[in-house]
This record gives C-alpha cells, structure tokens and sequence, in this order.
C-alpha cells in the first residue's frame, strides 16, 4: 500500500497482482478476494473510492461479458450490484466503467464506488503507458471524485441556502405591511428584528459554503 498526499488531499494506493503474472486466472476466483474489508464501510473515506481492475485475454472473446462477470465475481461476497456505465479505451485498451453503492448505505459520494475494468485483448503495451503516466492516473482520480463530491455538497447545500433566502425576503415584505397599523406596528416589528438575524446567520453561512465550493471547483 502506497499513501499520498495530493495537494490538500490524502489518498492511498493498494495494489496486488498474482505471484506468478504469467498465471491464468480463473474469474470466479475473484469471489475469494475479502471485497469486503475495502468497501467504503470499512475504510470510511472522505470522497469515495476506485477500483481498477487489469486483465489480459483473447481477442475473440466477449470483452463486455469478461469486465461484466469481473464485477459480478470480484463483489459477490459483499452483495453488490454494480452499474455499467460507459465504456472506452486507455492506453490502447478497452476501458469499462461501473458504479456500485453498498447495501443500506447513504446515497452521497463518499459512498460511491467506481470501478474500472480494463482489458488488454491486442497485446499492447498498456502496463509500460500506465507505469508512466501512474502520478497523471492518480491525480485524475483523485480530482474526479473531489468534484463529484464537492458538486453534491453544493446540490444540498443549494436548496437550503434558497430556504432561508425566501424567509428573509418574505420577512424584509412584511415591513412595509405592518407599518400600516400604529397599534401592532412595535411588536410585529419586534417579532421580525428577532428572527432576521438568526435567518440571516444561516443564509450567509449556506451563502459562504457555496462560494467556497465554487472556488475549490
């Protein structure tokens, strides 16, 4: 395991490959690998986490089904379903790409699991391209899920600052409504002074988060 430090962000980097690499495996041993003690529950990461998955295989076989059955045997113990997604090529091979959450958890991106699947079906020399663009892969990965976070943030964040923007709009209307009756004029005024500061409070800190995200974006 290799730790990191990227800018003002901490990652970690768990990498096994087979004793002998020249070694045929068998997919369905995947479901012996213990997924489980990797799972966002068990590291608790702070922005989400990636697996990446390398094979190389056959030209003529079906390199959908192959990164399909991979998923499928590599999160069966933990009794995951992930996602297809997209698929594409890196570093002259075919690249899949999944999303997986784990059972009951909280649907935010700290609990989000990507999972890439690359497979190497010409012989190319995709380790040799990874190994020397690994910093760039690092960085990649740790920028799209500080953004995919940071973008949720401010999706909860958005709606709650829009709230306390409408009370105090609502409250500033009222002034010239209770103006109008001399008798009550003092106290709903009184009513209002009292609860503008506390709503303004809230308002200029959801108003302080947002710009600090857009800035960090």
């Amino acid at each position: 395991i290799q730790p990191f430090i990227l800018n003002d962000t901490y990652a970690a980097d768990l990498t096994l490959i087979p004793k002998l690499s020249a070694e045929k495996l068998d997919i369905s041993q995947l479901k012996q690998f213990p997924i489980k003690s990797l799972l966002p529950s068990s590291i608790q990461p702070s922005l989400g986490e990636t697996f990446l998955i390398y094979g190389e295989i056959d030209p003529e076989v079906n390199p959908q089904q192959i990164a399909n059955e991979c998923v499928e045997n590599l999160f069966d113990s933990a009794q995951i379903k992930p996602v297809f997604l997209n698929q594409g090529e890196l570093f002259k091979s075919l690249l899949f790409e999944y999303e997986a959450t784990e059972l009951n958890s909280t649907n935010n991106q700290s609990n989000k699991i990507k999972i890439l699947v690359l497979l190497n079906n010409s012989q190319a020399e995709t380790i040799e391209l990874a190994e020397k663009s690994y910093e760039w892969i690092l960085q990649l990965l740790c920028c799209r899920h500080k953004i995919n976070f940071i973008y949720q943030e401010a999706r909860n964040l958005y709606p709650q600052a829009r709230k306390y923007y409408s009370k105090l709009e609502t409250q500033m209307e009222n002034f010239s409504q209770v103006t109008k009756d001399p008798k009550t004029r003092l106290e709903s005024l009184k009513q209002i002074l009292e609860k503008i500061p506390e709503d303004y409070l809230y308002y200029s800190r959801y108003l302080r988060d947002l710009k600090a995200h857009k800035t960090a974006l």
